[in-house]
């Protein structure tokens, strides 16, 4: 394989980034400032987890979509890259967690019991959690959009592949990832 050329770096989408993940934190934080409500603003932070997953979306297609379509593209090499980016993080939070709460514990401390949710420990492990096969939020809850994310990476290919067909039809492949997106939405609300 090819090794993968390094495109141009898009510098304002760094920083795009840094206000999508402190947009969250303000929404996950402003609950615990005495300053009375949450302006609208805040409390739509949730949407920057959104908005984080749509620009790693553009960039690993900046990366690698032109590998792809030209069958430079190594599969086994992107996922290492991919794993090694979020892996490690997750298991030191995840680890974390175990550490804090079965210490709260023998102190004597009264913890959520979905905290230390042990049968939820290998999906946990296996970046799965978010697929439906945990049952219940454990561990580290916010760890679900590594989950979210990790289905990301495994399913690129798919995604590229109709991405690399439909390069040269933007309204179709605009019409078609609205489609998808319908359907998505309408079988999520089912299940959920």
């Amino acid at each position: 394989m090819t090794p993968v050329a390094t495109p141009i770096d898009i510098r304002p989408l760094t920083s795009l980034r840094f206000l999508a993940a402190l947009w969250v934190v303000v929404y996950l934080m402003w609950p615990n400032l005495a300053v009375g409500g949450m302006p609208a603003l805040a409390a739509k932070g949730y949407l920057g987890v959104e908005l984080f997953f749509v620009l790693s979306g553009f960039i690993l297609s900046h990366v690698y979509l032109q590998a792809f379509g030209e069958k430079r593209f190594g599969y086994k090499g992107f996922l290492w890259a991919r794993i090694a980016r979020v892996y490690p993080l997750h298991l030191f939070t995840l680890f974390g967690v175990m550490a804090l709460g079965l210490a709260a514990t023998a102190a004597g401390m009264a913890i959520d019991a979905g905290i230390l949710s042990w049968k939820t420990l290998l999906p946990n492990l296996l970046m799965v959690h978010a697929w439906g096969f945990a049952g219940e939020a454990g561990w580290n809850h916010p760890s679900w959009s590594i989950s979210a994310e990790w289905f990301a990476y495994l399913t690129f290919p798919v995604f590229a592949a109709a991405a690399w067909k439909l390069r040269k039809r933007p309204w179709l492949a605009t019409g078609a990832a609205a489609l998808f997106l319908a359907a998505l939405y309408v079988g999520f609300e089912r299940v959920a």
